[in-house]
């Protein structure tokens, strides 16, 4: 199978060092059901900080979000919400929330929303991948992130925005028809393993068991591997 990228380091805070610098690009896409807890008081978390919420169109969401990390350079995200947007920095790192917030004070965002990502989370972890494509379906790529001994990569459920979107802006997290054809064909389940469950979206798993697929809810502190498609 053909490595399609080389071993990565993916860093989900920032370093003590670069507060806002060095920062991908990358907007991540979170899941409407990826739950996170507003609050005024923050510790060594991580969180997300919502500038904005918006009614327009998701091109328009990502437009006002690329034009907030221009100035920032810090990692973003948006949300579907309510048939609209919310706008989002993130994640960021507990210690880091009063600068953020001043930053985006300077900008004319002065009313912010704090929100917590319910995890246990060992801050400033790194831990290094591999994309590996293992195969193709419907004139899809299947990739697959691969960790230093071999096996899937498992993620938490807010990391999964990012992976895929780290390959190129055209690849995606496995859709439920996607991992219907995936998941059904014997090459590549004999391939990846029929033990592992994946994630579907922030909120949910799919694995196979016997003929059928099955799709169970999961919370914020589990780990599963991912399918990208491009």
């Amino acid at each position: 199978m053909k490595i399609i990228m080389g071993f990565f380091v993916f860093i989900f805070i920032l370093s003590n060092s670069s507060f806002a610098k060095n920062i991908s690009s990358n907007i991540s896409i979170l899941e409407p059901d990826f739950k996170m807890s507003p609050t005024k008081r923050y510790d060594n978390g991580i969180y997300y900080i919502q500038f904005m919420y918006t009614k327009k169109s998701k091109e328009s969401a990502l437009s006002k979000t690329l034009e907030v990390q221009k100035e920032l350079e810090l990692p973003m995200a948006i949300q579907y919400y309510n048939n609209g947007y919310r706008l989002y920095v993130g994640v960021v790192e507990g210690k880091y929330i009063r600068q953020t917030q001043q930053l985006l004070n300077n900008m004319g965002y002065k009313n912010t929303l704090i929100k917590k990502i319910n995890i246990p989370v060992k801050m400033a972890v790194e831990r290094e991948f591999s994309f590996k494509k293992i195969g193709r379906i419907k004139k899809k790529s299947i990739i697959i992130p691969y960790n230093k001994e071999g096996t899937p990569f498992r993620l938490l459920s807010f990391e999964i925005h990012s992976i895929c979107q780290s390959i190129n802006a055209e690849a995606s997290i496995a859709s439920l028809n996607d991992y219907k054809d995936i998941l059904s064909d014997y090459n590549t389940v004999s391939y990846i393993g029929i033990q592992y469950r994946f994630w579907l979206t922030s909120g949910r798993s799919i694995t196979r068991i016997s003929d059928k697929l099955v799709i169970s809810n999961a919370d914020n502190q589990s780990k599963y591997p991912i399918i990208c498609i491009i």
